[in-house]
């Protein structure tokens, strides 16, 4: 990792909403691990504007692969990652004019106040959540004696109990009336039947945690373009079931069936996991399970925990847990890989000066190092798996706001790129075209990551990660690296490196209509393949459940 000198009277230039340069890249000629010859021209391109609903600028670089051009986009910026951190955010925001503030605060009063469905506001009881049955023409509804209806509190985040009065807005966020009553977040978790080594000895009950994109929930149901998203989520969560995980998978604050503002605290994951054990924890205050069992019956507290959901075997520490998070969710699952594995900085809390500004405040930081047994990450189009999502600013600005206001937002800061080194495993799933771009995971991977650690890249754009074919590649690559790191020890001087030039030349190849915003071919015969066996456990586990 080169070291590099922040200048905050250079870096002022490149703030707020302006486009970042284009990094140049020499011309270099090689032959990739599959045998096909590649080479990067070091031309610049322009894939387009991204046809999502974000409609970003897609810059990048061309390479050639087997006589086939391809832009793969970049990011638009030299600051190393270690320079995102939340002074540096906060730094960021305090540098934008006041048209360019006045267009952050009405998108941070937007993104965070929403409630993103469905459901469009959350429900008044955990008996409102759907089972597997309620989808009746998908094939998760082969989970329904499986699955139980969870619902674990977690304390208000400091945005809630402060309130917001924007500056450049005539609106106001005010405290919340009652800061110590908990939100509810609620969803499914869904029992496997546990998986053995190859030849049968040691027999394992690992848990799978899945967290969807933004604007996702669990039961989501509407078509984004061409795509099914929420079946195809419940298609993995059954794929994985199938192959003997347990699944986690609840809806993030203020999402569908879950309260709050919109905020994806990676500390929400060792929450759950404790109350599933317990029961009942103690932290700003009482934070209480709730359960319905397959069969009807309502648990709380320490009668849910009796329900032994982790198993009887393990605790909220000893389970083995996958991580596995798309895009947004993505990065909530990385916040807890590094509380996990580090002790430096990765959500914080604020509290008020008597002069009105908002601080942090470092008493109530949470704590690091958690000592949970996270066997591995999988991490799709993972906010580019590092922190170096500048390459959208409209994004890095809201960040910048958040971290201004009392709010953690989204984006991952440096501390979570700086604790990689202490992760067992990193798979990271990234798209050619995507405006997360995969650069920031390829230097994480030559120079972080020491443990398991594999890339893997599909031609097309962010959205069409969610698509079927490509997703249900996806989980079969997840189970197989999941398997691999509950059995095998993780390495812990793995220094093999890549390029980004590297990845795109073995990207797998999809073929995607922007307009239509779906796939309409798919020439990789390894998702093709990986998708017919997927389909045929499915087919075989429907068959007998």
């Amino acid at each position: 990792m080169k070291t590099m000198l922040i200048n905050r009277s250079a870096a002022c230039a490149l703030l707020g909403m302006l486009l970042f340069s284009q990094p140049s890249a020499a011309t270099d000629s090689f032959t990739s691990q599959n045998g096909k010859p590649c080479r990067l021209t070091g031309e610049p391109c322009f894939q387009g504007i991204d046809p999502d609903i974000y409609q970003m600028p897609l810059f990048g670089v061309s390479i050639e692969s087997a006589g086939e051009r391809l832009c793969a986009t970049t990011n638009w910026s030299s600051l190393p990652p270690e320079a995102f951190d939340i002074d540096f955010m906060r730094f960021w925001a305090s540098q934008l004019n006041a048209n360019q503030q006045a267009q952050i605060e009405a998108a941070g009063v937007y993104f965070v106040t929403t409630h993103w469905g469905p459901l469009a506001t959350p429900p008044q009881d955990l008996a409102d959540v759907a089972t597997p049955a309620s989808f009746v023409d998908e094939v998760f509804s082969s989970l329904e004696s499986r699955t139980y209806r969870i619902e674990f509190e977690v304390p208000k985040t400091d945005f809630e109990k402060l309130g917001w009065i924007p500056k450049y807005l005539a609106v106001r966020i005010p405290p919340d009336p009652r800061p110590d009553v908990p939100l509810k977040l609620r969803g499914w978790y869904i029992k496997g039947d546990g998986i053995s080594n190859d030849d049968g000895a040691t027999i394992e009950h690992p848990l799978i945690i899945l967290s969807s994109g933004f604007p996702y929930s669990i039961a989501y149901n509407l078509p984004v373009g061409g795509i099914a998203v929420g079946r195809q989520m419940r298609k993995a969560a059954t794929y994985f079931v199938a192959r003997g995980f347990d699944v986690l998978f609840f809806d993030k604050r203020g999402h569908g069936y879950s309260e709050g503002l919109l905020e994806g605290m990676g500390e929400d994951i060792f929450r759950v996991l404790d109350q599933l054990e317990r029961g009942q924890i103690i932290e700003e205050s009482t934070l209480t399970l709730t359960i319905i069992t397959p069969d009807g019956r309502r648990l709380q507290g320490a009668a849910a925990a009796a329900e032994n959901l982790l198993g009887k075997t393990y605790t909220a520490r000893t389970k083995p847990i996958v991580l596995r998070g798309f895009s947004y969710g993505s990065s909530q699952l990385q916040k807890a890989m590094a509380m996990n594995y580090s002790d430096l900085p990765v959500e914080y809390r604020f509290t008020r000066e008597a002069s009105g500004n908002v601080v942090v405040d470092v008493a109530r930081m949470p704590a690091g190092n958690r000592g949970y047994n996270f066997k591995g990450i999988i991490a799709i189009s993972g906010f580019p798996g590092t922190v170096k999502y500048e390459t959208v600013p409209f994004f890095l600005s809201l960040d910048a706001l958040a971290s201004a206001i009392g709010h953690n937002g989204s984006i991952l800061k440096s501390s979570v790129y700086r604790s990689m080194d202490k992760w067992p495993a990193f798979l990271g799933l990234y798209a050619t075209h995507d405006f997360e771009t995969a650069d920031g995971a390829i230097d994480a991977f030559n120079e972080r990551l020491r443990g398991f650690k594999e890339i893997e890249m599909v031609t097309g754009y962010h959205f069409g990660l969610a698509s079927e074919e490509v997703d249900t590649f996806f989980a079969y690559e997840s189970a197989r690296f999941a398997r691999r790191v509950i059995f095998e020890a993780a390495p812990t001087a793995n220094f093999q490196t890549t390029t980004y030039a590297e990845e795109v030349c073995e990207s797998e190849r999809v073929i995607m209509d922007p307009v239509r915003q779906s796939i309409v071919a798919v020439p990789s015969h390894r998702i093709q393949n990986s998708n017919r066996e997927v389909n045929r456990v499915l087919q075989k586990w429907t068959g007998q459940h």
